[in-house]
């Protein structure tokens, strides 16, 4: 069973918004995985409908490079699976997003290469279900290392120290 634990300062109180926001976009992507078949597709069309939606306004608003990219690649990733379910509109926007996409990833490579190794190293996390913690935190440990100053780095840095935490929970 894949997980995500996050921590943050704060006490007994909500996450601060990018994080919630960080949870509640990994939850969503891989329960509709998990629905997404043919044989039930036009069924959850309106919940792909809504996450295509959802996903285009955090592409549009995203103001990291790094933000941008990871929705950009989520919304085309999205479009894909989607197929022929895409409304003219839609693909419309599709289109104008994967250009905007290209456009990005050229513009800041070092960005798009960091979501790369952070995503390399959140889907170690999630499949090892707890187990070498401390070897996932170092992974983390070394994106941000490597990345200092991007959205990815960031992000990494604060899943290193999750991962600390959740590691003294499991214990």
């Amino acid at each position: 069973m894949a997980r995500l634990v996050e921590v943050w300062d704060g006490g007994h109180q909500w996450a601060p918004a990018a994080l919630f926001g960080w949870g509640l976009d990994w939850m969503l992507a891989r329960r509709l995985d998990a629905l997404f078949h043919e044989d039930i597709k036009d069924e959850i069309s309106e919940s792909y409908d809504w996450y295509f939606e959802y996903e285009h306004k955090k592409f549009q608003t995203a103001d990291q490079a790094g933000e941008r990219i990871q929705a950009g690649r989520a919304l085309v990733a999205l479009g894909r699976r989607m197929g022929d379910g895409l409304s003219g509109s839609r693909k419309d926007r599709l289109a104008a997003t994967a250009r905007a996409l290209a456009e990005a990833e050229a513009a800041a490579p070092g960005a798009g290469e960091a979501l790369d190794s952070l995503l390399a190293v959140l889907a170690e996390d999630s499949g090892g279900e707890g187990r070498n913690l401390e070897t996932v935190a170092a992974a983390y440990d070394a994106v941000a290392a490597r990345y200092p100053d991007t959205w990815a780095g960031a992000l990494a840095a604060r899943r290193a120290q999750s991962v600390r935490w959740e590691r003294l929970v499991v214990r």
